[in-house]
Formats: structure tokens, C-alpha cells, sequence
């Protein structure tokens, strides 16, 4: 049991309230010092027992101390308060004189300051402690010798009072012993209650009873003086009671004549009292029109409404027929002014009007339910969301229009609210439609108790957040895809830079004299893997969006025909289509990353179909709207649409969610990379379009691309590198050692003269020394230590016109964009041929002859 509940801390309470109530009546009707003794007594009572309270609610031994030594204020009161009373009471005045009040008064004065200087001399109390005592944690004081001059005091004070009421009770006449004994009983009770806690007599020994018996005194004297004043009090005149009423008060005779009337009802009416004796009801407030007596009839109620100085006024008019010995003889009518509750009334009609409005209008979910769960009102938003109608919920219980594993967590929820009044916020629960789909909503409940504090019901808000949670999961997507092509990218990179490696030292042995045809033919194998390694780095590359593009004007149908014909040769049991718009506009497209992505669709649809099946590829023009496509996140224009079909075995939505991330597959171990789709996705994403898929288990799926039309446009020609030789001097920088020297020995091989480092640092060092040494500078963008962009920046510092070669393995990478804007930088892809680099190189010297030096491979 909690200590605020507990009959001791209750009856507290109760003493405090009822002490307070008593010295309040006795100070306003105060006519004698009596009553004001008895006003101070109860006073000091209803504070004693209101700190005692705060001394059982404090947690801290100087908390409990403090609230102790200041109820002493009331304690040492108490007392002379009740003998003063008592004195006043027995008319013995003479025994107060000021020379006595001085001594009486100076006890308390001096139990008070031992009190609160306790602490420095123990003569009150010679040790305190706090002892628990369930629920309760009391303060438990060691009495000294103080302490017992002060109960001294204080029984004596209380046995004189006691004396003076036993002595008035003999001498009193019997119309007041009643009276006496009553004040005798309220003496004597404060002796019970205080003994049984000084000398720990069960069951108060460990509770201080002084403070509640003392009310009891209190309710005995109140009882004493009051009861005989009251009984003496006169009845109250029917005139002037029938005078005071608020109420107009009209008596008719059997013919609706006047026969009296309160001053209310002649303010009412606007004539005085004797102008409206023997008026007609009718004549005198033309609007009852017979009202009285058809209301007098049987008795009855009704609201009327009267003008008065062009003021609607509106009464609740009662009629009652008088009647002696079932014989009538006139009629009574009660009329009380309802105007105020009236307009409080049209108010809140108004008010309920609105909120309906605003309920039944509402775009969210407004719905209660009672304390067990049940639906008891539901707005039309409830039906129109989830098309459940308002006459089938009402009644049915919450659990009837959840999943069932959601069941259990709801009912603990709205248990929070129903029976902890918790109030809910922003809690996502997910509600069934009646096609059994699922919606996702945001919930705001509270509880909605009644006056008594019990459960009423419970409000819910339910706002739908179907779309916010597709397009967090979109968000979500794109997001997790990003990430997973950064990491792509950077796979990418580190590949490119083998092959790299791989594909200089090829190119070494290819510059052999005289190598053999078995020789050549394994060179040449190594090739072809080295192509399928850059294949497969550009599906990464294309994936992360970091490709290398060549876009151009391209037209879609040849690609498609050539794919067609080349795929079904090695795919008999296919059945293919091809429904090709010949008017198809061009795309703005890198031809390689175009055949890549068709032949990923291809592989896809086929490995759908391994029983064979009809795969249909199909062209056509598609215009979005300026006000957009919501399905498509795309900017108004022309499009080209790819929508590759196949009738294999479809995806359920888990597969659908995850088609494009990389390294994501359905296949067999060994049967696929993961990489086909995750590639068309970036490559689309890539050129500015949008790819979206559709499938249904057992059906078959469509896959549908888009890329920006682009009008009157037609291709460039294609150009093939070839080997080239030149002079000049070269500073080749890359942090890998093994493609450092291949390089540069190939370099060497077509006439240059070339210096390495393999950190920025060494070569910002050699070009501060010598800023006219070098004609070109070949640098990798990504490196340990001083990355790419910040040695370019140096070097611009040092040469501002000396020609960079940036070498890497992403087409974008970080920083590169503006960096090629300066005349004298271009760009190399990672892995490239020795013909590629020696044509980019005579490129970009232009065929200046340059000095010789002496080369330095894998200088530091």
C-alpha cells in the first residue's frame, strides 16, 4: 500500500481539512472571544496535522527534523489555546491576567528555542533516528529531559482545562449539560491519543494519534456550542423566503387570473405587484397564449422563449396545478431564467455541429474505442483508406483488422493506453484493407477518462503512411545501391589496375624478337581473359555509374537485331520476337555499354526460361507529361522505351526488391555473377533514364528502359588506335611497383625517356628541382599519402603549363571533371593497350622534339 493511501496519512488529511473548516466557521461568525479562542485552537490544530504529512513524505533524516521542530509552533499552542477556550467558556475571565498570559506563554517560547537549537546542547531530544515501518519511514526521537518539562507543561495546561469543564458540568443547568459533557468529551481525547504514543501503548505506538484526536475534540466542541444555536434558529418567513427567490413565482386562480407574484416575476413582467394582481396570464405575457393552463392541467415542463427590450430571453417555465381535496382552485408556475445555459446550449450545439464537420471531413483516420477494444466510432476516412464500412466496424474489436502476428503487440499497446493513460505518438501499426492487402499507418492514441478518472475511451489518430514508407524504402534502395557501387567502384579500380599490369608486360613480350606461333597463341589467350576481365570491370564500373562512356547518337533497332540473331544461335529452344518501331528516335548512348545491357536482358530472360519460352523485345516511343509520371522519376520529355518480355517462371516481390543489387542471384552456384542486372541498372541510371520491373510468380516478367530521346542527330565514326612512336621526356607516377616498370619499359621501347616515382611527394621533390626537365607528366588520381587531385593542384603550382596525363581506373574519378577542363590535361582508362597510351601521348606533345635523358625505373 502506497503511503499517501495508507488510514493514517487519510485520517491526516481529514483531521487538517476539518480543523481548518472548523476554525473557518468559528472566525466568520465570531461574536464573542469564545469563538475566536476556538478559531486559533483549530487553526494551530490543522497546521500540526498538515506538517506532520510533509515530515512523513520527506526521504532525508534533516528533511523529517525540519518539518518536526516546525509543528512544535503548533504543539506549544495547542494547549494554551484550549485552556483559553475553556476559560472564556466557564465565564472565568478573571483568571487571565497579564502577569499570568506572560507565564503561560513563556514555556512555549523556551520549549521552542531548545527545540530548534537541539542540536547543539540534546536537552529536548538526545538522539534521533529514522526507523521504517511499511509503508512509512518515521522519525523516531530519544526523549531528554526538555522534552518531559514540556509534556509537563502541556498535561498540566490540559488538566486545568479539564478541571474547569468537570466543575462547570456540576453547576450547569440541565438545558446545557448535554453541552458540557460534549466539551468535556473534546478534552479528554487528546490525553488518549498522546499517552498511547509517549508510552508506545498499542495500536498507536508508533503513530503521533495528537493531531487527529485533537479534531475530534474539535468536531465535539463545534458540536457543543452550535447544536442548541441552531435549533434556536427561527423559521424562515414564507414572504420573505418567496421575496429572495431568483425565480419569478406566479399564482393564478382557475381562470389564469393573478393572485400574487414575486418581485422577480414583476421585474419580468414590467409591472409592480399591484398593477398585475387580477390580470389575465395571456394579458400580462402575451406569449403563453394558454401555456399555464395546459401545463397545469397534469404538472409539466417546457422551455419558452419571451421578448423583452428586443432581447430573446429563454426560461424554464414549470406549472403545477393547486388542488384541495382533488378540487382545482388555481395554478402555480416557476419560471427560471436559462438564458445563459441556453446560449451555452446553442454553443455547444454549434460546437458538436463543427467538430462533426471536422471528424467526417478529416484526410487521417479518426476513430474510438471502448475499454475492452471495440470500435465505437469511426470517421468516413476509415472506410475510404481501407474499404471497411462504418456499419461493419462499429462493435467488432481492433484485433479483427490487424495481422495476425501483430495481434499480440497492438493489445499490449492499446493496454498502455486503456490502462496506464499512457498517450501515444507516432507509433507505426499496419492495419488490413478489405482486398486483404496491408497499409501502413501512423498512430497517436490517448485516453479518454471520465470525471471519476476511470477509462471512458480511447481516441486514435490514424494518419496513412503507405507512400511515405514506399518512397523511404525507394530512398532506402537508392541509397544501399549507392553504397554498394562505391564499394563496386573501388573493386573496380584495384582489377583495372592488375589487368593493367598484366597487360603491359604482354605488350613487352609481344615487342620480343622473332617469338614463336605457340608463344604468340598463349599471348593472345591471355589477351582474350585480359578483354573478359575489363568486360567484367566495366559491368562493375557501369553498375557504380564510374564507367567509361563514349555517348554518341545511337540508334537502338541495329543493336537489337544484331543481339537477336547473335543470342539465338546459342539459344534454340528460345522462341524470339521482335516488335521494332522503324521511325525509333536515337539515344544519346555509349554503343558498348548499349550491347552490354542488351545482352544482360538477354542472358536474364533465357536463364527465366529453362524449358524454352517466347522472349519478345520490343521498341517504341514514350512522352512524359510536365506534370510527370508518378511510377517514373523522370523529366518531361521524349523517350525511347526497351520493354524486354518473357513467359518463364517470374519473381514474387522479394526478388523484384533486389533484382538490381549486385552479386544478388537466383542461380545455381557457379551459374551466375550477380552482376548482369545490377550492371543495366547503372548503366540506364547512368544515361539519364529509368528501368522498372513487373512479374507475377508462374507468368512471366517485363522489364521496361528508358532513355532520353535525342532528334536529328547521327553517329560519329569509330577510330582504332595504333602504335605510335615519339621522343620526348616523361614523369610516370603510380604506387604500384610492378605496373610502374612495365610501363615505363614500354614507354622506353616507343622512344621516350621516361622518369618514375612512386609517391607524389618524390615527384613534386624532382620538378621543384627541375621545372623544364620533363614534356609530359603520366600520374594515377588515386594514390596513398597526396592523392591525385592535390598533387595535380601542386604541380599546376610549379608548371602551369606542363601537360598531365591522368591515368585511372574510374572514368570519374573524384575531382577529374575540372581538371580536364585545362587545355593541357586529358584522361587514360585503366587497363589500356601500348597503342592507346602512345597515341594519347603523341596527342598531347603534338610531335615536339625533346632532349634525351637517362630513365630511372622504380626510382623512390
Amino acid at each position: 500500500m502506497h503511503w499517501m493511501t495508507h488510514p493514517y496519512t487519510v485520517s491526516l488529511f481529514a483531521a487538517s481539512l476539518i480543523s481548518l473548516v472548523l476554525a473557518g466557521s468559528a472566525w466568520k461568525s465570531r461574536t464573542t472571544i469564545d469563538t475566536r479562542s476556538f478559531a486559533l485552537l483549530m487553526l494551530a490544530v490543522s497546521a500540526w496535522a498538515f506538517m506532520h504529512i510533509f515530515e512523513l513524505a520527506a526521504s532525508t533524516l534533516q528533511g523529517k527534523i525540519f518539518w518536526a521542530n516546525l509543528q512544535f509552533f503548533c504543539i506549544v499552542s495547542a494547549p494554551p489555546a484550549l485552556l483559553n477556550f475553556v476559560i472564556r467558556y466557564t465565564r472565568r475571565d478573571h483568571l487571565i491576567t497579564p502577569f499570568r498570559t506572560a507565564l503561560v506563554a513563556s514555556v512555549p517560547l523556551l520549549i521552542l528555542l531548545l527545540v530548534w537549537t537541539n542540536g547543539f546542547h540534546g536537552w529536548v531530544f538526545s538522539g534521533v533516528e529514522m526507523v521504517h515501518r511499511a509503508p512509512f519511514t518515521l522519525l523516531y526521537r530519544h526523549f531528554a529531559p526538555g522534552f518531559w518539562l514540556h509534556t509537563g507543561y502541556c498535561y498540566t495546561m490540559m488538566m486545568m482545562a479539564t478541571i474547569l469543564l468537570v466543575r462547570s458540568l456540576v453547576a450547569a443547568p440541565a438545558g446545557y449539560k448535554e453541552q458540557a459533557i460534549s466539551l468535556l468529551i473534546g478534552v479528554a481525547t487528546p490525553w488518549i491519543g498522546n499517552v498511547c504514543y509517549l508510552f508506545d501503548i498499542p495500536p498507536f505506538s508508533d503513530f503521533d494519534m495528537t493531531p487527529v484526536v485533537f479534531t475530534v475534540s474539535g468536531i465535539a466542541f463545534g458540536w457543543g456550542i452550535y447544536r442548541y444555536r441552531l435549533l434556536d434558529i427561527v423559521p424562515i418567513a414564507y414572504d420573505l423566503m418567496l421575496d429572495n427567490m431568483q425565480d419569478a413565482v406566479f399564482v393564478f386562480d382557475r381562470n389564469q387570473r393573478v393572485l400574487d407574484l414575486n418581485p422577480a416575476a414583476a421585474r419580468l413582467t414590467g409591472q409592480n405587484r399591484k398593477q398585475a394582481l387580477a390580470m389575465h396570464a395571456d394579458r400580462l405575457i402575451p406569449e403563453w397564449s394558454g401555456m399555464v393552463v395546459q401545463m397545469g392541467k397534469d404538472g409539466g415542463r417546457q422551455q419558452v422563449r419571451l421578448t423583452r427590450n428586443d432581447q430573446d430571453r429563454y426560461f424554464d417555465l414549470v406549472g403545477t396545478p393547486l388542488k384541495h381535496d382533488d378540487q382545482l382552485f388555481g395554478y402555480l408556475a416557476v419560471l427560471r431564467d436559462i438564458t445563459r445555459y441556453r446560449h451555452t446550449q446553442l454553443a455547444l450545439a454549434e460546437s458538436e455541429k463543427q467538430f462533426k464537420s471536422l471528424n467526417e471531413n478529416a484526410p487521417i483516420v479518426i476513430c474510438t474505442l471502448d475499454a475492452r477494444g471495440r470500435f465505437t466510432y469511426v470517421n468516413p476516412e476509415w472506410e475510404n483508406l481501407l474499404g471497411h464500412s462504418r456499419k461493419n466496424t462499429i462493435g467488432r474489436h481492433f484485433s479483427d483488422f490487424v495481422p495476425p502476428h501483430h495481434i499480440d503487440l497492438y493489445e499490449r499497446s492499446f493496454r498502455r493506453v486503456s490502462d496506464e493513460m499512457e498517450i501515444l505518438s507516432g507509433e507505426p501499426v499496419k492495419l488490413r484493407h478489405n482486398d486483404g492487402s496491408a497499409l501502413f499507418f501512423s498512430l497517436s492514441a490517448s485516453p479518454n477518462p471520465d470525471g471519476k478518472r476511470d477509462m471512458n475511451n480511447v481516441i486514435c489518430l490514424l494518419k496513412d503512411m503507405t507512400g511515405e514508407r514506399e518512397l523511404q524504402a525507394q530512398l532506402f534502395q537508392s541509397q544501399k545501391m549507392e553504397a554498394i557501387g562505391t564499394l563496386a567502384g573501388g573493386i573496380a579500380h584495384d582489377f583495372n589496375n592488375l589487368l593493367m599490369s598484366i597487360q603491359a608486360n604482354i605488350s613487352l613480350l609481344r615487342m620480343e624478337d622473332n617469338p614463336n606461333k605457340t608463344f604468340v597463341r598463349r599471348l593472345d589467350c591471355i589477351e582474350r581473359h585480359i578483354q573478359t576481365g575489363a568486360s567484367l570491370t566495366r559491368q562493375l564500373l557501369g553498375y557504380a555509374r564510374k564507367g567509361k562512356y563514349r555517348p554518341m547518337p545511337l540508334d537502338l533497332n541495329p543493336l537489337i537485331r544484331e543481339a537477336l540473331a547473335t543470342f539465338g544461335r546459342t539459344r534454340k529452344a528460345l522462341t524470339l520476337h521482335s516488335e521494332i518501331r522503324e521511325d525509333l528516335p536515337r539515344i544519346q548512348a555509349d554503343r558498348g555499354q548499349m550491347d552490354l545491357v542488351l545482352l544482360n536482358l538477354l542472358i536474364n530472360a533465357s536463364d527465366a526460361m529453362p524449358d524454352g519460352g517466347v522472349l519478345t523485345v520490343k521498341t517504341d516511343v514514350c512522352t512524359i507529361p510536365p506534370t510527370g509520371m508518378p511510377s517514373l522519376s523522370l523529366a518531361p520529355g521524349d523517350y525511347v522505351h526497351l520493354r524486354v518480355t518473357d513467359t518463364g517462371m517470374g519473381m514474387d516481390k522479394t526478388t523484384q526488391a533486389r533484382i538490381f543489387e549486385p552479386f544478388f542471384t537466383t542461380k545455381a552456384m557457379g551459374r551466375g555473377t550477380g552482376l548482369g542486372m545490377a550492371s543495366v541498372y547503372g548503366v540506364v541510371k547512368n544515361h539519364k533514364g529509368a528501368i522498372t520491373v513487373s512479374s507475377t510468380p508462374g507468368e512471366g516478367t517485363a522489364l521496361d528502359l528508358y532513355f532520353p530521346a535525342v532528334r536529328d542527330a547521327c553517329d560519329a565514326p569509330a577510330r582504332q588506335p595504333s602504335l605510335h612512336t615519339g621522343k620526348g621526356r616523361i614523369l610516370f607516377i603510380d604506387d604500384e611497383p610492378d605496373l610502374l616498370e612495365a610501363e615505363a619499359e614500354l614507354m622506353e621501347r616507343i622512344g621516350y625517356q621516361v622518369v618514375c616515382k612512386r609517391s607524389g611527394f618524390g615527384a613534386l621533390k624532382i620538378l621543384t628541382e627541375n621545372t623544364d626537365l620533363f614534356d609530359l607528366v603520366i600520374m594515377d588520381m588515386v594514390m596513398p599519402a597526396m592523392g591525385g587531385r592535390e598533387l595535380y593542384g601542386y604541380i599546376r603550382r610549379i608548371t602551369p603549363e606542363m601537360r598531365i596525363l591522368l591515368s585511372t581506373g574510374f572514368s570519374d574519378a573524384p575531382g577529374t571533371a575540372d581538371l580536364l577542363s585545362h587545355d593541357q590535361t586529358e584522361m587514360i582508362r585503366k587497363p589500356y593497350t601500348v597503342e592507346a597510351l602512345s597515341e594519347k601521348i603523341i596527342d598531347m606533345l603534338e610531335g615536339d622534339d625533346a632532349q634525351a635523358m637517362v630513365s630511372c625505373p622504380g626510382s623512390p
